[in-house]
């Protein structure tokens, strides 16, 4: 029989299966390296069939010693700030440390976020936070990479967004209510007799955006409004440039008496417009925003926005990472309500 079989296999023993060459092998491991997909999925079913680990130097243990990984698009949005935070709190009570890897909403970054989840030693289980454009090449790549991480016994949560266009049977995810949050928001513009309501978004193939667009587009339909593209600004970054595109809009449109945008950031780019223009919100412009981040209740005048349990959306997708959660299993969804807060930026319609 030999001893082989009883140690550890190496990355010579990965590549042999794989059929490439060991300098291939570690090329497809490396995520600043770029090989074929066809061989960095032979490389990664090897992986998977010989449970290869990549052994860990003191310099990187502190980064990757968490048995916990999130793979966060920013912590630079509140949002996923708290949604971190709540992960962290609840992994600790449980006694789990918590690495965080940043993906910066790129859809490539997360697929190599999951391949390298895969081959750390010791991980229980990744919780992916945050929005990302689905393009085709993640739509291809993710289930492959979910797989190599579920053979290993590794559980798999998608927390804050809304899976589609993909089948992952494997993965649980615990989301809130984004289409319906933003219907929400909308139709209370339009009860307060508003007809043209401006929108300002993110970038398209963003799920987060998209699903908040489509629910604007829900509530003004309701209303018997035909959505009009011209009152749609997207690719909305959030931030100074927020209030630029803003200017813009309302410059262009100006029998705009409303914006819906699909988050707080963009909604306070929005009031700083109204502001430069001479605008008295909610006087000549009602805005609402979404998130309910803590600036919204403290800016002048306060945001009426979408509340959302974030803190509430972590909490629960550690404990459906750490299988004490009976409405997260894997292949389950489970959805948290939003609601809106209604505070000092909207207005019933001016008559004139």
């Amino acid at each position: 029989m030999g001893t082989k079989s009883r140690n550890a296999p190496t990355l010579q023993d990965v590549a042999d299966l794989a059929g490439v060459s060991l300098a291939t092998a570690s090329r497809a491991l490396k995520s600043n390296q770029s090989v074929t997909p066809e061989t960095r999925s032979r490389v990664l079913e090897a992986v998977a069939t010989l449970d290869y680990r990549v052994l860990r130097t003191p310099r990187d243990r502190p980064r990757e010693s968490g048995r916990f990984v999130v793979l966060a698009s920013s912590i630079r949005h509140l949002a996923v700030a708290e949604i971190v935070a709540g992960v962290e709190a609840a992994s600790s009570e449980a006694g789990q440390a918590t690495s965080v890897l940043l993906t910066g909403s790129d859809p490539a970054l997360e697929v190599r976020g999951l391949e390298r989840a895969a081959m750390i030693a010791g991980v229980e289980a990744v919780i992916v936070v945050g929005g990302t454009r689905t393009t085709a090449a993640w739509r291809e790549s993710v289930p492959r990479a979910i797989r190599t991480l579920t053979r290993r016994g590794v559980r798999v949560v998608f927390c804050g967004r809304a899976l589609v266009d993909v089948d992952l049977p494997d993965v649980a995810s615990v989301d809130y209510e984004n289409r319906e949050g933003a219907a929400a928001a909308v139709s209370l513009l339009l009860g307060k007799g508003h007809r043209r309501i401006g929108l300002l978004r993110g970038p398209k193939g963003f799920s987060t955006s998209d699903e908040r667009s489509a629910g604007y587009e829900q509530a003004l339909r309701a209303f018997d409004v035909a959505p009009d593209p011209a009152l749609v600004a997207d690719r909305v970054a959030s931030g100074p440039s927020a209030a630029a595109r803003a200017t813009e809009l309302l410059a262009e449109h100006p029998d705009i008496t409303a914006v819906f945008a699909d988050n707080d950031s963009r909604a306070f780019g929005t009031l700083r417009a109204a502001y430069v223009q001479g605008l008295q919100v909610p006087r000549d412009l009602s805005v609402v925003g979404f998130d309910d981040e803590l600036s919204a209740s403290i800016s002048c005048p306060a945001l009426t926005t979408v509340h959302t349990p974030f803190a509430e959306l972590g909490r629960r997708a550690a404990q459906a990472a750490l299988g004490t959660d009976p409405e997260l299993t894997p292949g389950q969804r489970l959805v948290l309500a939003s609601h809106v807060v209604v505070r000092e930026s909207v207005a019933r319609v001016s008559a004139t």
